[in-house]
């Protein structure tokens, strides 16, 4: 097994047995665990934990337990070593390079695990790992750019992989409009506060923006 993990994440101690004993009861050849928030400079009340994906830790509605999943980050993720292997790694075409915005790194590469094996990433979460979720992370324009960024990414991987798994974001899309909006309205409705409304606010706004830079890749990859 060959599993990945980032400088600024910082290890369940259970992390790696956890990971293991997916391999050891199925015959899963990738597995992957749950990102949890370290907050370095505090939670920002107004970010929905359905867009936490944003500053790399596992969002609301993900999967759940032992469901495959295209990915899961890149700081928690693990192959059987003949499987890595054989897809070569990560792509180095992918990723911020210059004025090159792909933010799409492990979804790139198990696009290609799903080409090659037909298989997908078993979500285990159980499998922890926690991201520091340092104070530029947190900045409103920060969140902004990274959501239209995001966008512009997942345009381009469709794009350089037409299989790139469009039915994963068309069913968080779904999620956000026919779950997340009406539960977040109902709460308001139920118990104001300015904490609610933010987050309702900055759940509709970061959903535009994700759909503005797709639409922005759409004409750059045209």
């Amino acid at each position: 097994m060959v599993a990945q993990i980032d400088d600024d994440a910082i290890a369940d101690p259970n992390w790696i047995e956890e990971l293991v004993s997916v391999y050891e009861s199925t015959d899963a050849i990738a597995v992957g665990g749950k990102m949890t928030p370290a907050w370095v400079a505090g939670k920002p009340g107004f970010l929905p934990e359905e867009f936490y994906w944003l500053i790399g830790v596992t969002h609301r509605g993900f999967a759940e337990p032992g469901e495959e999943v295209r990915n899961t980050f890149g700081s928690n993720i693990s192959f059987r070593r003949e499987v890595i292997t054989e897809l070569g790694g990560f792509d180095p075409n992918v990723g911020r390079k210059g004025d090159a915005e792909i933010q799409a790194h492990e979804s790139e590469l198990c696009t290609r695990l799903r080409q090659e094996f037909g298989r997908g990433v078993v979500y285990n979460p159980d499998a922890k790992v926690a991201h520091k979720v340092f104070d530029y992370r947190t900045n409103p324009v920060w969140l902004i750019k990274r959501a239209f960024w995001q966008g512009y990414s997942k345009r381009a991987l469709e794009t350089l992989l037409p299989d790139a798994g469009r039915d994963e974001e068309s069913a968080f899309l779904s999620f956000l409009l026919l779950d997340s909006i009406p539960w977040r309205v109902r709460r308001f409705v139920s118990k104001p506060s300015i904490t609610v409304v933010s987050q309702l606010v900055w759940l509709v706004m970061l959903t535009g923006l994700v759909g503005l830079g797709y639409l922005y890749g759409i004409y750059k990859w045209r």
